[in-house]
Formats: structure tokens, sequence, C-alpha cells
């Protein structure tokens, strides 16, 4: 059997483009246990999303 997960790592465009889909499908459907699904999912992409982001630079104002 193939394998059918692809597990390449996604880029941050990537991650982000399915947040904005998980985003829109939570917004626009009547479905409660749907839309509570979609928003879990969605946390856990922005939470990766969050962490792929550079550390904030520290900048000295001397």
């Amino acid at each position: 059997m193939h394998n059918l997960i692809d597990k390449t790592p996604l880029t941050s465009e990537e991650l982000a483009s399915q947040c904005v889909a998980l985003t829109h499908a939570a917004l626009f459907t009547d479905e409660v246990v749907i839309r509570e699904a979609l928003l879990f999912i969605l946390l856990e992409k922005t939470s990766v999303l969050y962490e792929m982001l550079p550390e904030p630079v520290e900048v000295n104002h001397a």
C-alpha cells in the first residue's frame, strides 16, 4: 500500500493558508460539533505557526 500521508514539513505560508481555510470553514458551518473540531485544529496549527516565527530581536535604546 502506498504511503498516503506526506510527512514533508509545512512552510509557514502553507500553514498560514491552512489556518485561513480552517477559520473560513469554522465561520460558515452551522454544526456546533464540526465548528469545535475545526477550532481545535486551528488552535493546534496556530501554535505551530507561532513556534515557526523568529525570536524577537531586542533593541537597546541607549
